[in-house]
């Protein structure tokens, strides 16, 4: 048995240990149906929910946005972001 934040408690079969110990990021990711780099940053996000929102000079936003507690939810752009950078992200991309 195996607990991991996102995952909960896991009963790994015997054939998948030897992949969740050599490959955890990747075995993670397939069991909550999102790939590595997304699991990474959710990860990074459910331990430190801030705006990631970076301005003209290179200040980041950092105020604390809700933690999207499944990785299967989280949204890059959106879930990192306060409501007011994901408005101004929003109207950027529609330009």
């Amino acid at each position: 048995m195996a607990y991991n934040v996102g995952v909960g408690h896991m009963t790994l079969p015997l054939e998948d240990v030897g992949r969740y110990l050599d490959e955890r990021l990747q075995y993670l990711a397939d069991r909550c149906g999102v790939s590595p780099e997304v699991f990474a940053q959710w990860q990074e996000h459910y331990h430190k929910p801030v705006c990631h929102y970076v301005d003209d000079k290179g200040d980041v936003c950092n105020k604390p946005v809700k933690r999207t507690e499944l990785a299967s939810q989280f949204s890059r752009g959106k879930s990192d972001r306060c409501p007011e950078h994901q408005v101004k992200a929003a109207a950027l991309a529609d330009n």
